[in-house]
């Protein structure tokens, strides 16, 4: 906590540790590929309207919540996301784009593992994860509103969370490719 973190419209990270920040690495467009966040006292990283892309990282031990994209697509692929406020966010619009959540561990978050809020129009993949012993739901839409949306859930592995999946007023949207569950 005695730095502000990476602010920056466009921040790339690779074979980064990043670590004991005030509010982590943000931008427009973010990009963190095998790299470490961990001890933000807020955020761990965050792209707001541009893109977001987090492969191959650690994200743990931040205050607030760990992943978020805000206004924006994002691919969060091959990630251990733990012991933080919450899991992975999506907040604001995001009309269009798609939410790639794939093989990661999400597990020991005071929180919900994965939250939608109110994506319109958008696509999402949430496929062959680990979501476990997260204070919260697995997987929630805390605000509604999820119009036009199309999810695939499959092949995830979700044990010891408080509750599983809670999607309040989502509607089908793109493809006719309805929520299709796993294990």
């Amino acid at each position: 906590g005695e730095w502000g973190g990476i602010y920056a419209a466009t921040a790339k990270l690779t074979y980064a540790v990043v670590e004991g920040m005030m509010y982590g690495v943000k931008g427009q467009t973010v990009e963190v590929n095998n790299s470490i966040v961990r001890m933000s006292g807020g955020e761990g990283i965050r792209a707001d309207g541009g893109g977001l892309v987090v492969k191959n990282s650690r994200i743990e031990k931040c205050s607030g919540t760990p992943v978020v994209a805000s206004g924006c697509g994002m691919d969060v692929i091959g990630n251990a996301v733990t012991d933080n406020g919450s899991g992975v966010r999506v907040e604001g619009g995001g009309n269009g784009v798609a939410y790639n959540v794939t093989g990661n561990e999400i597990t020991l978050n005071r929180s919900h593992g994965i939250t939608v809020n109110a994506p319109y129009n958008s696509r999402w993949q949430i496929v062959s994860n680990v979501i476990s012993l997260n204070s919260g739901l697995a997987v929630t839409s805390n605000t509604g509103g999820a119009n036009q949306t199309s999810m695939l859930i499959s092949g995830n592995t979700i044990i010891g969370n408080r509750g599983v999946i809670n999607l309040w007023d989502w509607n089908s949207g793109w493809g006719n490719r309805d929520i299709v569950t796993g294990k």
